[in-house]
């Protein structure tokens, strides 16, 4: 149950700042008490910011519950210390902070605690898709139960050295204890949901293909499709049997393999070409900037990109970038071939 309610200011939801405004008696008082009325008020504001009521050690955790909310009501969370040893079900964050000095209210048992926002943001997303992210739990995860996270800015004191010390050495149990990790890559726009619907696509074919680890078996079937005459009919014909890196052979459809080429390179329809303005736009969000991003995904189970409602997992995402890697280099190959003498 949320702690909102109990919260000792008002806070209107579809504010971003809280103003804490004097009684109107209060003008007409005397000196002194107009000074005892604003003590009165500083002390109810101390105690309305949230205070970390532990410090952490190596082998402690905090996870956040999500409370239900709607539209622009103020974001409400409550924090509980666990074990690592005994961690409920939970999803870790991946995020970029953004500005430090751009920071906003949010609630967390009850009481203030400032976050940046784009954390604010990625936060109001998944509470608006909270129905869509109980379901893509476990199926011993049911809607009346907790959608718990772990993110950094919060679960650590930030102000508290010794503790972030511990969490860093935590940092890999926690990524890979952690049922999903989302990726937040900020608010959507529509180039952004034209590139992620695009990737989408044509990861799923690439999945259909078998390919999704496979750039390197990709460049030897584009090249065919490419250079030597007649390729795509010989590919349409058969199902080739391919060595995969690991020395295992496996049947791709040549079908499959025809359409994906097809689609890519606008054969089918000219309305399939490659969105390249707004895949680039995509892939140059802040957060695939980070030092930390492989080690947070790579360690998960399950990762998924989040950007505004849309999502990507990272296992289509992986297929789509084997493939356009593939083809971008026969690309370029065949365009220097065509300008030699």
């Amino acid at each position: 149950m949320s702690n909102c309610s109990n919260s000792p200011l008002f806070i209107k939801p579809t504010c971003y700042k809280i103003f804490f405004v004097p009684p109107p008696q209060v003008f007409n008082q005397p000196s002194h008490e107009v000074r005892t009325e604003y003590c009165i008020l500083t002390d109810s504001l101390a105690r309305a910011v949230f205070r970390y009521s532990d410090s952490l050690n190596d082998r402690q955790v905090r996870l956040l519950d999500l409370n239900f909310g709607h539209g622009d009501e103020v974001i409400c969370l409550d924090i509980r210390t666990y074990r690592i040893d005994d961690l409920p079900s939970y999803i870790a964050l991946s995020y970029t902070w953004g500005d430090p000095n751009d920071t906003v209210p949010v609630l967390c048992n009850g009481r203030i605690i400032d976050v940046t926002r784009n954390l604010k943001e990625a936060l109001w997303q998944f509470r608006e898709d909270r129905k869509r992210l109980v379901r893509q739990r476990s199926s011993t995860m049911s809607r009346g139960k907790l959608v718990r996270f772990w993110i950094d800015a919060i679960c650590i004191n930030q102000k508290n050295n010794k503790e972030k010390s511990f969490q860093v050495g935590l940092m890999k149990k926690i990524y890979q204890g952690a049922c999903h990790v989302f990726a937040w890559l900020g608010p959507a726009d529509k180039s952004s949901d034209l590139a992620i619907r695009c990737i989408n696509t044509i990861g799923a074919m690439v999945e259909a293909c078998g390919m999704e680890n496979a750039s390197e078996l990709f460049f030897k079937i584009w090249h065919e499709l490419f250079f030597v005459p007649g390729g795509i009919r010989r590919l349409a014909s058969v199902n080739p049997v391919i060595r995969n890196v690991d020395g295992s052979l496996f049947t791709v459809s040549g079908k499959a393999l025809k359409d994906l080429f097809d689609f890519v390179n606008g054969r089918s329809s000219q309305s399939n070409l490659l969105p390249i303005t707004e895949l680039k736009n995509f892939f140059s969000r802040s957060w695939w900037t980070r030092i930390w991003v492989l080690q947070e995904i790579t360690l998960s189970r399950d990762t998924h990109f989040i950007c505004g409602a849309e999502r990507l997992s990272r296992i289509r995402s992986n297929a789509f970038i084997q493939m356009y890697a593939a083809l971008w280099t026969i690309t370029v190959t065949a365009f220097r071939e065509d300008q030699l003498p």
